[in-house]
């Protein structure tokens, strides 16, 4: 089965044969994708406010109603929890994370004190880590701050603005860090990837991709990338960033490209299309295929030359 969002519904196709096999309509726009969970529930949020969930067949199992609106796509563990958070730029304010169990009740929230929050990348060892522009949030399962990143956070748990000697925190890092969340745009609660070695992947309204090290919570490396060529004062990351199995990020920015970043911080490769990259996310194949669309009409495979 093929689930999507249309507008102001969430349609199942047939996948063999794209005959359509149900749609459940919402009061007002979903965008992205829906999340399906272990149990094939199928999750899928709305500007209207609800969290949908929907059952295989197309009933309705549950709706959970928010603060505001929804646009981001949900996220779930291992223990089927559902974490997504709230707000749009278009649509409305929510500054929550939502952990709500597989039946649609609210485990917890956590308010980030910012307008908008990204869809949460979960880690192997269960750790959270969103956006909510201008910061990054790491939080465990139970809804308890690990730390936070970005202007006047204090690079972690520690709530100084510097380093006792009038320096950003992050030490060599700290001006990328001022970067990273300098400004409060779409691609600013865009969701990261993270690596299996733990390093976080983030772009923001800049154009700039960063890698994070969770531990001390410090940029160990940032990459420029291009302005729209349309406008070229305006720069951005719309995508969803991808990490590969050795550590290759994957993230298109609004110059029109799709870049490929080692660990190390060094451009792979990049390739320019007719269009700006599409807001979703690329996608990985099994045997190394990156696919992702763009505006220019066209949906775009490319693997690395070996």
């Amino acid at each position: 089965m093929l689930y999507f969002a249309g507008e102001n519904a969430l349609f199942a196709l047939h996948a063999d044969n794209g005959k359509k096999q149900w749609q459940i309509k919402m009061k007002d726009k979903a965008l992205f994708g829906p999340t399906i969970g272990p149990d094939e529930v199928i999750y899928q949020g709305s500007w209207d406010g609800y969290l949908y969930a929907v059952k295989p067949n197309g009933k309705l199992k549950w709706k959970y109603k928010t603060d505001g609106a929804l646009s981001y796509p949900a996220s779930i563990n291992k223990d089927n929890v559902i974490f997504f958070g709230g707000g749009d730029a278009h649509a409305g304010p929510d500054s929550n994370i939502y952990a709500l169990t597989s039946k649609g009740k609210l485990k917890w929230k956590y308010d980030t004190e910012q307008t908008r929050v990204g869809s949460p990348a979960i880690n192997v060892d269960g750790v959270l880590y969103f956006p909510a522009a201008p910061a990054l949030f790491a939080m465990k399962a139970s809804g308890e701050l690990k730390w936070k990143m970005g202007p006047d956070t204090g690079g972690g748990d520690d709530d100084s603005d510097d380093n006792g000697d009038g320096t950003p925190p992050g030490g060599d890092d700290g001006e990328d860090l001022q970067r990273l969340f300098a400004s409060d745009d779409v691609a600013g609660i865009i969701t990261p990837a993270v690596a299996a070695d733990g390093t976080i992947y983030i772009g923001n309204s800049d154009g700039v991709i960063s890698a994070v090290n969770p531990d001390t919570q410090t940029v160990k490396w940032t990459y420029q990338t291009g302005a729209d060529p349309d406008e070229t004062d305006k720069f951005g990351l719309p995508s969803f960033p991808v990490v590969d199995k050795d550590g290759v990020v994957y993230m298109g920015s609004l110059d029109r490209y799709m870049y490929a970043i080692n660990k190390k911080g060094e451009l792979v490769w990049r390739y320019k299309t007719g269009g700006g990259i599409s807001e979703a996310a690329p996608a990985l194949g099994a045997d190394g295929t990156l696919y992702f669309t763009s505006d220019d009409g066209y949906l775009y495979a490319i693997r690395d030359k070996k």
